[in-house]
């Protein structure tokens, strides 16, 4: 008599479960995809920083011009202005301030660094500007600023430097061929470049 040994059916080639190997190059292909994802978001969330820093930045310079452009007077036959507004930048406090400056006419100079403008539009009062705390912009910091001219008695050499503007809307202290005003973040940075007449652009 013979006797035949069981038969089991042959499992077909869908329904193999996955073999070690599979596994391991299923599991480095999501790791690649989500280290690819988050160094992405990474970079989106230090360009949206950037630009919110920047934009604020330009927004504080329109103010100033506006302000001088509404405000400023002239004097007597020199047509010297008797008044000026501009920003402050302060490199160690990271900070963008609009000031208001009066004609010096005993020294010939504007009174720097000025009265810091106070406006109910900014939620301090005051027009400080503090990237530090700037909602948005928390981690950017201003890393280098060059501009052309002197404000009376600051060089522009070094912090805190003065973007003066004019009555006629122009600035006495414009941004040189390279970049005016950068700012960084992450290892990445952008710039405002502030023209002699016109509004501030971002690069």
């Amino acid at each position: 008599m013979l006797v035949h040994a069981p038969h089991f059916p042959r499992r077909s080639a869908s329904a193999r479960g996955f073999t070690l190997l599979e596994m391991l190059c299923t599991v480095l292909i999501i790791g690649i995809i989500s280290a690819t994802v988050m160094v992405n978001a990474g970079t989106t969330d230090a360009t949206t920083r950037l630009d919110r820093a920047a934009q604020a930045i330009i927004a504080a310079c329109r103010y100033a011009r506006t302000q001088s452009l509404g405000h400023g007077q002239t004097s007597g036959t020199s047509l010297q202005p008797t008044d000026a507004y501009g920003i402050q930048i302060d490199t160690s406090a990271n900070t963008i301030t609009v000031y208001h400056a009066t004609w010096d006419s005993a020294h010939s100079r504007w009174s720097l660094p000025g009265t810091t403008v106070t406006d109910p539009l900014f939620g301090s009062g005051t027009c400080v500007i503090n990237l530090s705390t700037f909602p948005g912009c928390s981690g950017v910091t201003i890393s280098a600023v060059q501009l052309t001219g002197t404000s009376d008695t600051s060089t522009n050499t070094a912090s805190p430097y003065y973007c003066q503007y004019r009555p006629f809307g122009d600035t006495l202290n414009y941004g040189s061929a390279s970049a005016a005003i950068t700012l960084s973040y992450g290892g990445q940075s952008c710039s405002v470049n502030i023209p002699k007449v016109g509004d501030p652009t971002e690069n």
